[in-house]
């Protein structure tokens, strides 16, 4: 791959986006500029799911590394829940004193010590964690759950077969938020994914298209 600089979180969150629209789509691109290719993304609403399509094109004449990761910041709730179907192992993208080291591997959402990994903690805890699925996440959903409202999130395993979780519990910028999120990477930086043999380069002169939708479903009568 050719070596370059890239900056933290990528280069396109940063950027101006051409915008146009339709009865019930948003449609938005924007360029690269480090290498040359377009990102699109079509946001739709269809009845009470909200679909986002994307489309990447390299009109380069070498393959481009890269991933996307979905970061959508949820208000966090104290004890709201994070459901991803399952038993599974995660390996902490940051290390925790009271979990381990960056690359540890626990299961969840039930910790080694009992605690309740998917499980949000009050404000007052001021901490942050971070961690991913360990390995391909099969399932292609995952639920977060509070208080009268779960959104449910979808996608394609093959298309997105990672996925992380982000639970800012006031330790960063007096942040109360939680994200899921869908990654086509593993995980966090080119470096690293590069080393988990995650990387799916685009091909030259080629395009790849993957989808994610949303759907948020009150539970109880408000």
């Amino acid at each position: 791959f050719p070596v370059t600089i890239l900056p933290d979180h990528g280069e396109l969150w940063c950027q101006g986006w051409e915008m146009t629209k339709d009865s019930n789509s948003i449609f938005g691109k924007v360029n690269g500029k480090i290498w040359n290719y377009s990102f699109e993304r079509k946001i739709s609403l269809i009845g009470q799911t909200i679909r986002l399509d994307y489309t990447i094109h390299n009109h380069e004449n070498f393959a481009i590394p890269g991933f996307w990761t979905f970061h959508p910041l949820f208000q966090a709730e104290e004890n709201a829940t994070i459901e991803w179907p399952g038993s599974h192992e995660i390996e902490l993208a940051h290390p925790d004193k009271n979990l381990g080291k960056q690359g540890d591997k626990l299961p969840f959402p039930i910790g080694p010590k009992g605690e309740q990994l998917n499980r949000i903690r009050p404000f007052s805890s001021q901490t942050t964690r971070k961690f991913y699925h360990a390995g391909k996440y099969p399932t292609g959903a995952a639920s977060l759950v509070r208080e009268g409202l779960k959104v449910e999130m979808k996608w394609d395993p093959e298309q997105i077969p990672y996925v992380g979780l982000w639970l800012n519990e006031g330790g960063y910028e007096q942040g109360y938020n939680v994200a899921i999120e869908p990654a086509t990477g593993y995980y966090d930086t080119i470096g690293l994914a590069l080393k988990n043999n995650s990387i799916q380069p685009i091909a030259a002169h080629q395009a790849v298209s993957f989808w994610l939708e949303l759907k948020i479903i009150p539970t109880k009568n408000l």
